[in-house]
């Protein structure tokens, strides 16, 4: 089953879109065209990680939940939350209500030439932080449920998974390979899972940049792209 949208929506921006901006976001998303004070719903069950209550930045009020399958979500731009850090929340339930709020005003839904008018950002990382710049995110969009059934094999739950076992730096674009930074992860069900997890990542990366030890490396995990 895919995730739960969190509000409906008379039109939307993609991902891609805010990728191509000039200059790209560094939060690429979806913004979902709304009322203000729709609900917004959790999009799977999970902790709620972080939350932001001041509309000076750009991000406005927000929420920020660590889903249980391991990715981390966040909603942008809300009028009021209605929920806190370190509270469980499940799959559909109201975590806030829609807004427009950010770049230090309580309402900048009037300037639809520049916002398009009030709307949800929802953002999808592949891991429990924070990653940004325009390839630190994923398109949430092959993720969702469309008319209840989950949008894409990629939409189904995947293993439960440990820790990071390590984390892997591909240099340039080997192959088809992404050039990023991966963490290796040991799933439940006994594989090994490799996700994009951006352009940086922490200091204790082991290095590849030869298309042989790439070769090795992909034969025994799964999911490295």
């Amino acid at each position: 089953m895919g995730y739960q949208r969190p509000v409906p929506y008379s039109r939307s921006t993609s991902w891609a879109a805010h990728r191509r901006r000039n200059p790209p976001s560094s939060e690429p998303g979806i913004d979902m065209f709304c009322p203000i004070g729709t609900p917004v719903l959790a999009a799977e069950s999970g902790r709620v990680a972080d939350t932001g209550d001041s509309i000076g930045p750009a991000t406005g009020r927000f929420v920020t939940i660590d889903l249980d399958d391991g990715r981390r979500v966040r909603y942008l731009h809300l009028k009021s939350r209605t929920v806190s850090v370190g509270n469980r929340v499940r799959r559909g339930q109201v975590v806030g209500y829609s807004g427009a709020t950010g770049y230090g005003e309580e309402d900048w839904s009037w300037n639809v030439a520049e916002t398009g008018g009030a709307h949800v950002h929802m953002t999808l990382w592949p891991l429990h932080w924070y990653v940004f710049g325009s390839n630190g995110t994923l398109d949430p969009e092959p993720y969702f449920d469309a008319d209840g059934v989950a949008a894409s094999e990629s939409a189904k739950p995947i293993p439960k998974r440990r820790a990071p076992m390590n984390y892997i730096r591909i240099t340039g674009k080997a192959g088809e390979r992404r050039g990023g930074t991966y963490a290796v992860f040991a799933a439940s069900d006994g594989t090994y899972v490799a996700e994009f997890v951006g352009d940086s990542g922490p200091d204790n990366l082991v290095e590849l940049n030869d298309e042989g030890q790439i070769g090795r490396l992909q034969n025994i995990i799964r999911g490295l792209r």
